[in-house]
């Protein structure tokens, strides 16, 4: 009966070990994005206040004089992520959101 209990054990302790693993690819594969807090978000907290006003007035301008959204975001890390898929994932999270919103109203 013992060599039943080993087998049973080890089996259910390399399931475990499976299904953490396989939850941890998932993780990675969907990151979960920040929402957007205006035309500057700063979530790495790099950008001065100062600054970060300047930039905010001027993706006002730009908006009223061309119609052309200017958005900046930073974050801390884009973890295995490469910046380009992650800039592309964030926008078209952001871009989806903004279109719930805008069917919403």
């Amino acid at each position: 009966m013992i060599p039943v209990m080993k087998r049973l054990t080890t089996a259910f302790l390399l399931m475990t070990f499976m299904l953490a693993f396989h939850a941890g690819m998932c993780v990675a594969a969907d990151p979960v994005f920040p929402r957007p807090a205006g035309a500057v978000n700063d979530f790495a907290n790099v950008i001065p206040a100062g600054e970060r006003t300047v930039m905010e007035n001027l993706a006002r301008e730009i908006w009223q004089k061309t119609g052309t959204a200017v958005v900046v975001a930073t974050v801390p890390t884009v973890g295995d992520m490469v910046v380009d898929d992650y800039a592309t994932r964030l926008y078209e999270s952001w871009e989806s959101e903004r279109k719930e919103r805008t069917r919403g109203s």
